[in-house]
């Protein structure tokens, strides 16, 4: 009686000397060789003051863990296969509290879309995208710049490309990489298209007609030489006529004048870039004026009833005689 009483006694002391904290990995996981593999630990309870925990690869092909000493970390330099890592903690009665998760590698082609390049519209160019496995398919899809090239095969890695050299600008593709795992690995490449056009040409000369007031405007449509994307662009200037034209934008190849009065006005295309090299000039012809048109007003709109017989409509007075 007297040993069973001592034991009972030391009973709740024995059950004070279980551990007092927990760890945990997070779920195993299964990714793709072009995801990133990042680990989750969590952890509850006490733990001694200076203990931190530790991350540390049991099996697979050598890892290197970036911050091992964080709860959180990724892990880089994995290849396709299967991983286990384990995640320890000192807790504060002393107890290594640990636990495991196992990561599996699924294997795909990383994506390779080649280097970034500068070309003329005119160039032969194929693209450099890398070769696919046998359960693979590949596509190139363009993520900006749709209006500035042609992609002939897109299934294709090494596909020739057509550049409109009417729309010039930088193109961004992107090649992709598809497998029966469900992988997907994608990268993107940048194409600038210079534009440029050869023969260089201002568009055809321009008679207005009358129905203006004070000054006239008119639209200049020249061929495309190119608007400063690798060094190819195209810049109007006035050579003569009777008033100072406003231009807004110079480097445009389609813009609009104004301030034109009655007179012969005389405008130059010039371009210039490893594209396209020429100039062209159009002539605008302004007659003298024969008053403006007036704003057209039709008034409001109006619903009419069952019975109606007639309605008055209220379009805009003319200002101007004739």
């Amino acid at each position: 009686k007297s040993l069973l009483s001592a034991l009972l006694a030391l009973l709740p002391v024995c059950c004070t000397l279980a551990q007092n904290c927990s760890i945990n990995a997070g779920l195993n996981a299964t990714i793709c060789l072009s995801d990133s593999m990042k680990l989750y630990g969590t952890r509850s309870g006490l733990f001694s003051p200076n203990a931190t925990c530790r991350w540390t690869q049991i099996s697979g092909s050598n890892t290197t863990i970036l911050q091992p000493d964080s709860l959180v970390t990724r892990v880089v330099g994995y290849t396709e296969g299967s991983y286990l890592f384990k995640l320890t903690n000192r807790c504060q009665d002393g107890i290594i509290s640990e636990d495991t998760i196992s990561v599996i590698v699924r294997g795909i082609t990383i994506a390779e879309a080649g280097n970034d390049t500068v070309l003329c519209p005119d160039d032969e160019y194929q693209l450099q995208g890398n070769a696919l496995a046998d359960d693979e398919t590949g596509s190139w899809i363009v993520l900006s710049g749709t209006s500035s090239i042609i992609i002939q095969n897109p299934q294709n890695p090494k596909s020739e490309i057509t550049l409109l050299a009417g729309s010039p600008g930088i193109i961004k593709l992107r090649w992709i990489i598809k497998n029966s795992l469900g992988c997907v690995s994608f990268d993107d490449v940048s194409i600038v298209n210079r534009g440029g056009i050869m023969p260089v040409n201002a568009g055809a000369d321009q008679t207005l007609d009358r129905c203006y007031a004070g000054t006239a405007c008119t639209k200049l449509v020249a061929s495309n030489g190119g608007t400063g994307f690798g060094g190819q662009t195209g810049v109007w200037t006035f050579i003569s006529g009777p008033s100072m034209p406003l231009i807004p934008t110079v480097n445009n190849p389609s813009i609009t004048v104004c301030n034109l009065v009655s007179g012969v006005y005389v405008f130059r295309y010039t371009v210039y870039g490893p594209c396209a090299n020429g100039f062209d000039e159009v002539t605008v012809t302004v007659p003298p004026p024969s008053e403006n048109l007036s704003a057209n007003n039709p008034g409001q709109s109006f619903t009419l009833c069952d019975g109606a017989s007639t309605a008055t409509l209220y379009g805009s007075v003319p200002a101007y005689a004739g």
